[in-house]
């Protein structure tokens, strides 16, 4: 199991939350969007974290989580959001993206030891 993909959870987790936490309800599509993909984004991290680590063109969990952090990320601004609720959006986006590419390059092996390599 990897902290990672659970961090990703817990960021889908907060996806399915952050409409009524940064008063976006009057949102509708925004706010079901929202917790429509969060969902996916908690339901495919849980999903990597109890499959076999693969090649990361295989690792089709954490694809997901790329791309729902993509979403998330995008998602702002195509809506009429404040300022101070980008942030709750965009950032837990940008964490999302960063937590999943690390798991494809540890995954495909291109973050081996360093130390080992000449």
């Amino acid at each position: 199991m990897d902290w990672r993909h659970w961090l990703n959870a817990i960021i889908g987790a907060w996806f399915i939350v952050a409409p009524w936490v940064l008063g976006l309800t009057h949102l509708n599509t925004a706010t079901w969007f929202s917790v429509l993909i969060g969902a996916v984004q908690v339901v495919a991290a849980v999903w990597g974290s109890l499959s076999m680590p693969t090649a990361s063109w295989r690792s089709f969990p954490d694809w997901i989580t790329l791309l729902t952090g993509f979403w998330f990320l995008v998602h702002p601004f195509l809506g009429h959001f404040e300022d101070w609720q980008y942030y709750g959006t965009i950032v837990p986006a940008l964490g999302t993206m960063i937590l999943s590419l690390w798991t494809l390059m540890m995954h495909s092996g291109s973050m081996g030891n360093r130390a080992e390599r000449p």
